[in-house]
């Protein structure tokens, strides 16, 4: 397994967007693929180098594949060796639509994030368990926090992550 920086992650995921898109790029003289897992910057989380993301356009064009339209698209990606899935609350439904999309597959073969923001007055463990059950999941691999602006919750959140609940 190598080590990749944030930037080479995110530049070798362009790279492999475009080439899904339909075009060609020479990813350097090893050959690598999609579906390699990686290993995220200094974190020991494995990933593959592509993530199926939920979020065009906050999830609109997901959601109007309906539930079953989305499962066989989540499905193939999986089936083609994509193990990486990326949802977030701003999407609207899409936590629970990846968690039927995803029902039956071993949770340890694939990777999953979620990006979260808690407010003022919200639990952040609360949060994160109601997104949990939603992905119908035991845990999230990683989980982006935006706009943590408490104090308090910020604090809250490193307690939760040290002790193992995220």
């Amino acid at each position: 397994m190598s080590h990749h920086t944030r930037r080479e992650f995110l530049k070798t995921g362009l790279a492999t967007g475009a080439i899904a898109a339909g075009g060609r790029l020479a990813l350097g003289a090893a050959r690598q693929a999609a579906t390699d897992w990686v290993t995220l910057g200094k974190s020991g989380v494995k990933v593959t180098r592509l993530a199926f993301g939920t979020g065009s356009f906050s999830g609109q064009v997901q959601r109007e594949l309906g539930q079953d339209g989305f499962t066989r698209l989540v499905r193939y990606a999986y089936d083609q060796g994509i193990r990486f899935f990326e949802t977030a609350e701003s999407y609207g439904e899409m936590h629970k639509m990846l968690g039927v999309a995803l029902k039956g597959v071993p949770r340890d073969s694939y990777r999953l994030m979620s990006k979260v923001t808690t407010r003022q007055g919200v639990d952040p463990k609360e949060k994160f368990d109601e997104l949990r059950k939603l992905a119908n999941t035991e845990y999230f691999d990683i989980l982006r926090l935006g706009q943590q602006t408490r104090a308090a919750g910020r604090r809250e959140f490193w307690k939760l992550s040290l002790r193992g609940l995220l």
